[in-house]
């Protein structure tokens, strides 16, 4: 899946440069886990997304 279209799940009008450290871990953690949880259960376990947060650039580029 596309990261863009992860990133559009929750923060489709949030531009790329505002998503906080907090944002990535739980689109990251939603790549992991899928598109049909909601918001509030992917927030109860972030422990991908912030595993994965330590490649904040390449996140980042991929968002672009």
């Amino acid at each position: 899946m596309h990261v863009k279209r992860l990133k559009n799940v929750d923060f489709k009008n949030t531009p790329v440069d505002k998503l906080t450290q907090a944002d990535i871990e739980i689109i990251a953690s939603r790549y992991n886990r899928g598109l049909e949880l909601s918001k509030e259960n992917i927030k109860k376990d972030t422990s991908y997304g912030r595993s994965i947060y330590k490649h904040q650039k390449e996140i980042n580029n991929a968002l672009n």
